[in-house]
């Protein structure tokens, strides 16, 4: 994430709109669910740790670390014949020029060239690089920026009403 998306407006808004829905949530349930506003003080917190572990996991699954395993392209019922693996064959050294290692090339200790492989050649897989969206908008970091809001908003509703001091009142 960049910090230009995390810093901008329209991602500051959507977690100012979140936290004050969650906000107003709270106090819904606190009053109306349990008969005492000193539940907003359990439920504001609660809905922070919620959305700092969304903003987490968002941030896990773009990372790449929940991604399935490629697929190996045989059908699962396949027989065993089938599902032998062909032998390995020698991979056969690719002409690179500059990189013979030979004493006689422009750089002395050059790598061997059969360790590289041609990016046409089909070998190494290649996705396509995601180039900079026109989003202006972050929902993980609206969702930090809510969390740290309802923790704000939580820390001054307990220092300045009391709001969660004692469950008497």
């Amino acid at each position: 994430m960049e910090l230009r998306r995390f810093f901008s407006l329209s991602t500051i808004g959507l977690g100012t709109a979140i936290a004050a829905g969650a906000s107003a949530s709270s106090f819904l349930l606190a009053i109306a669910g349990f008969g005492r506003p000193y539940y907003a003080s359990v439920f504001m917190p609660l809905a922070m740790v919620c959305l700092v572990a969304l903003a987490w996991f968002m941030y896990l699954r773009d990372d790449g670390l929940a991604r399935r395993p490629p697929a190996t392209g045989r059908p699962s019922g396949a027989s065993a014949a089938s599902r032998a693996e062909p032998e390995p064959r020698p991979a056969e050294p690719v002409d690179v020029g500059g990189l013979d290692g030979d004493g006689g090339s422009a750089i002395p200790s050059a790598p061997y060239a059969g360790l590289f492989v041609p990016r046409s050649s089909g070998l190494l897989p290649r996705a396509p690089v995601a180039g900079p969206s026109g989003r202006r908008l972050s929902v993980r970091g609206a969702c930090v920026w809510a969390a740290v809001e309802l923790g704000a908003a939580s820390a001054a509703l307990y220092a300045a009403a009391g709001l969660g001091a004692s469950f008497y009142r």
